[in-house]
């Protein structure tokens, strides 16, 4: 029987950049867990909605989203500077770097590491 809007839905999936480099994923080391969520009720990106609906238990499948279907286009203004001694100790800074902060109102919010900047000794 096909998912259709409304279906409790259970899956494993990988997401990729075009380049290959995956950025999320159910099956990650020791924090793998299935995504559990109600299909066509937006608890998901609407592409990543739109994609699941119609496929059969047991079924895979691979698509494609364009940034409008997922989080939108990048936003320049969203960028923010983290001084490296406000990183975790320990923490060595590279591309692709994902931190999670803490807001000083309590919200979490996911960083990425998208570029480096040293300064001269």
């Amino acid at each position: 029987m096909p998912i259709k809007k409304g279906d409790k839905v259970t899956l494993d999936y990988e997401g990729r950049f075009p380049d290959g480099q995956v950025f999320d994923s159910t099956t990650h080391g020791d924090n793998s867990h299935p995504l559990t969520f109600e299909a066509g009720t937006g608890q998901v990106v609407k592409g990543f909605d739109d994609a699941v609906l119609g496929i059969k238990k047991g079924e895979e499948k691979e698509f494609t989203l364009r940034p409008e279907e997922a989080y939108g286009q990048p936003n320049p203004k969203l960028l923010q500077k983290i001084p490296r001694d406000k990183l975790p100790k320990g923490q060595e800074p590279k591309l692709g770097l994902i931190l999670m902060l803490k807001s000083q109102s309590g919200h979490q919010r996911q960083k990425s590491q998208k570029s480096e900047t040293r300064k001269s000794q």
